[in-house]
């Protein structure tokens, strides 16, 4: 097994979590997926440094999940799980993150999503490491301060 295919079949998961993130649905974000693996491999197939051909296929699955997002805007995001098989925890959660920057969104579906490092996600967006770690932090804070705000009752049972 070559180095690309080791590092497709173990990061394939986290780029289509990434790429669902990205696009809210599961045709697009299987599109880009393999838009991207198709572009890796063919340029840079021969390449055997595993973390490299990772942030390659990280940043070309983005660049092809970007395309198809200027082609085809506006796309609701994360829709494409049926509203009546998640909790009503879940669907607030994607109801908060749908509301955030795409920017925002982006840090925190390659952290959560796609599980990458701080490192790594600092190495795809060409953002500062700690500086990714600081505005991931920020954003969960706001997103907690908003959840309570508009999801959890008081004693009195107001929201």
């Amino acid at each position: 097994m070559t180095a690309f295919e080791q590092v497709y079949e173990t990061t394939i998961v986290a780029l289509y979590r990434y790429a669902f993130g990205f696009l809210g649905n599961r045709s697009d974000a299987e599109d880009a997926v393999s838009e991207g693996c198709l572009h890796v491999f063919r340029r840079y197939g021969n390449r055997t440094d595993a973390a490299e051909l990772k942030a390659l296929l990280f940043a070309a699955t983005r660049n092809a999940a970007i395309d198809r997002l200027r082609k085809k805007r506006p796309l609701p995001l994360l829709h494409d799980c049926a509203a009546s098989e998640e909790d009503p925890e879940t669907q607030n959660i994607r109801e908060l993150l749908s509301g955030l920057p795409s920017d925002e969104r982006e840090l925190i579906s390659l952290k959560y999503m796609s599980e990458l490092s701080f490192r790594e996600i600092g190495e795809l967006t060409g953002i500062n490491e700690r500086t990714v770690q600081s505005r991931i932090y920020a954003i969960l804070d706001e997103m907690r301060l908003l959840y309570v705000k508009k999801y959890v009752k008081n004693d009195k049972g107001e929201r």
